[in-house]
């Protein structure tokens, strides 16, 4: 960890999973850029041996925020799956007026599904209005 708010950590971990030996192991990085930005990148990998389904995979999540101000900040979300061919994308916009319960959102996802599995990459927008008085 450094002063400046940077995090970087490493996992790794083993087991079984049904009838295959399982390694996980990954990395993260936190990293701070200023007042204003934010940047977050993971890295998984999971190994399956034997992995007759071809269910071993590298998962790849990127995270960054900007903050004009504390209460109004934009942030970016993308996540890659290998194993199922998948990438989520999120944009948040939020604003937050009535600090802490009076805000509104703005949202767009391209890439819902259920968890673990391949889907069509549907786009989705939607807001939230939140205002408690």
């Amino acid at each position: 960890d450094g002063r400046d708010g940077r995090k970087v950590s490493i996992h790794a971990g083993t087991g079984i999973n049904y009838d295959s030996d399982l390694l996980l192991y990954g990395a993260s990085l936190s990293w701070p850029f200023g007042d204003k930005w934010r940047f977050k990148y993971k890295l998984t990998r999971l190994e399956l041996k034997p992995d007759p389904e071809l269910e071993s995979t590298t998962i790849h999540v990127f995270e960054v925020l900007y903050a004009f101000h504390v209460n109004l900040y934009a942030k970016l979300f993308v996540q890659t799956n290998s194993a199922i061919d998948k990438e989520n994308i999120q944009a948040l916009a939020v604003w937050r007026f009535k600090p802490p319960f009076g805000s509104l959102q703005l949202a767009y996802q391209r890439g819902t599904s259920e968890q673990g599995q391949q889907s069509d990459q549907d786009d989705t927008f939607f807001t939230k209005f939140a205002w408690v008085f």
